[in-house]
């Protein structure tokens, strides 16, 4: 990544006090890809979602096939086409989640697996990575509730938002906001919640890194206006405490819910 986006990802973390780091995902789409990727290989064995743990807490590395031990991860990255099991929604229906096969089928293929051939991928903290196609972070609801905010400040309203309740991370926030080139927010599902010890409070955002780069821009160009004076307060100290250039001004007594000026109503009856 370029100096100057890093430092943008740092401001970022800064103005949302972001407890974990902000993940990378870079798909390596065949084996020279993936050979000529400078990152280790993550050592052992893991699902998906425990992967992303480990990139959320500053590891790594590069990971293909052989180091999944989740069904779903590889199925929802694109490391192998979808089974006609999975797609007839058998699978599912074993789980007893669903009321009944036609309910497993109906949630399995609105999941939207990446359809193309990947042969690996590159995951990690997001400043660390050259390049990344998506990116994911867990959050609190206050700070998802800024992140949407930054999210339509440049595109309005986002109409893609899917979930299930399961496969959170590996489907919720990376194939599908892929596939459908939007931001997506997921509750998470048990696997997930386990595999990154989320507590209750905690929900994800994914999306692809274009859409992640103006929802930067659009969180860090509301603060002024989508912060009360408690969090603009915290936000000079954590400021001071980074001892970093924000580049932007603090201004308090400026948010819209404090706008106590007068609509010209009359105007435009």
């Amino acid at each position: 990544m370029e100096k100057k986006f890093v430092k943008k990802i740092d401001n970022l973390g800064i103005a949302l006090d972001l407890k974990r780091r902000i993940v990378g995902v870079n798909f390596l789409f065949i084996k020279k890809e993936f050979d000529d990727c400078k990152a280790e290989r993550m050592k052992g064995h893991a699902p998906y979602c425990r992967m992303t743990a480990k990139a959320m807490n500053g590891e790594h590395f590069k990971v293909d096939i052989e180091n999944f031990t989740c069904s779903g991860g590889v199925e929802m990255l694109g490391l192998r086409p979808s089974h006609g099991y999975e797609k007839s929604g058998k699978q599912f229906d074993i789980f007893c989640l669903y009321e009944d096969l036609a309910v497993a089928r109906k949630v399995h293929n609105n999941l939207l697996p990446i359809p193309h051939k990947i042969y690996g991928a590159e995951i990690g903290p997001l400043s660390e990575l050259e390049k990344a196609d998506s990116v994911l972070l867990l959050c609190n609801g206050w700070q998802a509730m800024r992140i949407v905010q930054g999210y339509t400040y440049h595109y309005g309203t986002a109409t893609n938002i899917g979930m299930v309740g399961n496969q959170g991370i590996c489907s919720d926030l990376t194939s599908r906001p892929y596939m459908t080139n939007d931001i997506n927010v997921s509750m998470l599902c048990l696997g997930a919640r386990l595999s990154t010890n989320a507590d209750d409070g905690e929900l994800g955002i994914g999306m692809p890194f274009n859409v992640f780069r103006m929802t930067m821009d659009g969180v860090l160009n509301t603060i002024n206006a989508a912060t009360e004076g408690r969090r603009k307060k915290e936000l000079i100290e954590r400021i001071d405490s980074a001892g970093c250039d924000f580049g932007q001004e603090v201004e308090f007594g400026s948010n819209y819910v404090s706008y106590k000026g007068k609509f010209p109503l009359e105007d435009y009856e």
